[in-house]
C-alpha cells in the first residue's frame, strides 16, 4: 500500500510521463521487467 502512495505523491509533482518515469527509476531503481513466465514442456 505504502508504494502505491509514494507513486501518487511523485506524481504530482510531475508534469509529464516521461518525468515519472525517470523519477520512478530513480526511486526504486531501473532493471528489466519480466512480465511472462515460460516454463519448458516436461519430456516423458
Amino acid at each position: 500500500m505504502q508504494h502505491i502512495w509514494q507513486v501518487i505523491g511523485m506524481a504530482k509533482t510531475c508534469e509529464t510521463m516521461p518525468e515519472l518515469r525517470q523519477r520512478m527509476a530513480e526511486t526504486f531503481g531501473t532493471g528489466p521487467i519480466q512480465l511472462t513466465i515460460k516454463i519448458p514442456k516436461q519430456s516423458p
